[in-house]
């Protein structure tokens, strides 16, 4: 056999040595991602170590067939380790959040009773934007065929499902209201603890108590309603 004709042969083997070495690898990487997040209809378990937020974010949304959607931006090039089996999903993807520092996210459900699960987490950062990280999951739904000996039967009416964009509004709407009602609890703490003759009321006091009493990331966002509860004092 000739020399070049051996140089091309071998070179050929070499080639698919590597890729046959590359696809073993690349298949190695998936299954190990994959195994990171396990999830059934009940429990999630996780076992990430060193790994970026958006990433575990990503696995847990496609493992278990969760919607991710991020307003804002969210993450950096921290890492995180994270391990534990078998718990219920509400509370598996509440302990990831917290451990990833997410406190600002929305929950969405779908279904009742024994059949009610998470299907889409907004999580929220700072400024504009939206994109998804995941997909929502569209579950196999087994086709029943028709039995050609029974007649057809009418099927149920289904019942219309609010429009998401309205079931966040009326759940946000309730936030905002008690949030309110705190804040306004607080005000009339401050006046029974420290202002028992109302007639004697200093406006400007009663409102440096009052911000020092919330927390101190809140102190410059008093809502308008305090302030004109407050100014009302003054007026009385």
């Amino acid at each position: 056999m000739p020399a070049a004709t051996t140089d091309r042969a071998r070179s050929r083997a070499t080639a698919a040595a590597l890729c046959l070495v590359w696809a073993c690898l690349l298949l190695s990487i998936s299954s190990a991602r994959a195994e990171t997040v396990v999830c059934d209809a009940s429990t999630i378990s996780v076992n990430a170590a060193d790994m970026k937020a958006e990433e575990l974010i990503k696995a847990v949304g496609t493992s278990c067939g969760i919607r991710m959607v991020v307003r804002g931006e969210l993450f950096n090039d921290d890492v995180f380790s994270l391990q534990f089996e078998s718990m219920p999903v509400r509370a598996g993807i509440d302990r990831v959040l917290r451990t990833l520092k997410i406190p600002n996210h929305m929950l969405n459900f779908a279904g009742t009773g024994p059949s009610r699960r998470i299907v889409e987490i907004l999580l929220v950062g700072k400024g504009g934007g939206e994109r998804e990280l995941t997909p929502a999951a569209s579950p196999a739904v087994p086709a029943i065929k028709p039995d050609p000996k029974k007649p057809a039967q009418p099927q149920p009416q289904a019942k219309a499902e609010p429009e998401p964009g309205a079931e966040k509004t009326a759940r946000q709407e309730a936030a905002e209201d008690e949030r309110q009602e705190k804040y306004m609890d607080l005000l009339d703490k401050v006046l029974d603890e420290h202002f028992e003759n109302e007639e004697n009321i200093n406006p400007e006091q009663v409102l440096e108590m009052y911000r020092q009493a919330l927390p101190e990331d809140m102190r410059d966002n008093i809502p308008a309603e305090v302030m004109e509860e407050v100014e009302q004092l003054g007026e009385d």
